[in-house]
């Protein structure tokens, strides 16, 4: 979620922090397919309100605290969270570089979806395919095996699935590790 968010907002990649507050945030607020309930119902016995939830990294116009009357009534910044200590929201104000709080907004979610394109451009390459070499099945079925390899040190059996073992040591661990297992048992026996 937190890449999804980033790869659509105008936002540097220092931002991913508020990025995750965001997305645990709306996450404690939305019900799961196993409980009935939302993490936040659960926690404080109160349903969530979704009402005031916003698009991350859209744009906001926020009223200015202080203005003439021939200067601009608000400006315009980037929503990216939500404060846990106020009411408000975090916006940020890529003129100053700079995170704050606010409360009297009006956010732009229309032309953020209406935006259509990421805010990104990725350039990726082609990748071209190898061809497959075709091989029958019997043959594969063959070739592969399931083979039970022992770590000699930690005593916790591994399996590789393949054709041969990977290497030679992991074919001697597996000797010098059943030969152990028999020690230990002659030895538990003995006593």
């Amino acid at each position: 979620m937190v890449r999804s968010m980033m790869s659509h907002a105008d936002l540097p990649n220092s931002f991913w922090g508020h990025a995750l507050l965001t997305t645990a945030y709306t996450l404690n607020r939305v019900p799961s397919k196993k409980v009935d309930k939302t993490p936040y119902e659960i926690w404080s016995r109160k349903k969530p309100h979704m009402s005031y939830m916003k698009i991350w990294g859209c744009k906001v116009y926020v009223k200015r605290q202080i203005s003439t009357k021939l200067e601009h009534k608000s400006d315009n910044f980037l929503f990216v969270g939500y404060p846990k200590e106020t009411r408000g929201y975090y916006f940020y104000n890529p003129s100053e570089g700079k995170v704050f709080v606010a409360r009297t907004r009006v956010f732009l979610e229309k032309d953020f979806i209406s935006k259509g394109i990421s805010g990104r451009k990725v350039k990726l390459e082609e990748i071209q395919e190898s061809q497959s070499i075709d091989t029958p099945m019997e043959e594969l079925e063959q070739e592969t095996q399931l083979c039970r390899i022992m770590d000699s040190k930690t005593l916790v059996p591994t399996w590789h699935f393949g054709g041969s073992l990977p290497n030679k040591e992991a074919g001697e661990a597996t000797v010098r590790a059943a030969n152990f297992l028999r020690a230990a048992k002659a030895a538990n026996l003995a006593s």
